[in-house]
């Protein structure tokens, strides 16, 4: 089993009581769709999946690089800021 899948308790979603969501969301990788809604059938964003990947990365000790250009994507004004880090 994987560190980040160490913590248990009670699932704070109440569209899933998955223990790998549940113990994700206490490590503060996933944080949900709001309202307590995971939505385990919905889809990811861009912007979403590359939030979690920085927690996980975070949470693991990783380093993440800054980008080489200050503004590498086309479309950075449409990013959300909980998103931009």
């Amino acid at each position: 089993e994987s560190a980040l899948v160490e913590k248990e308790g009670a699932s704070p979603f109440t569209d899933t009581q998955n223990p790998e969501i549940a113990a994700l969301a206490a490590a503060g990788i996933v944080q949900g769709k709001g309202e307590g809604l995971f939505d385990p059938a919905g889809t990811l964003s861009r912007e979403e999946m590359a939030a979690i990947l920085g927690r996980m990365a975070a949470q693991l000790g990783l380093t993440v690089p800054a980008s080489a250009s200050a503004d590498p994507y086309d479309d950075e004004a449409q990013i959300a800021v909980w998103a931009r880090e």
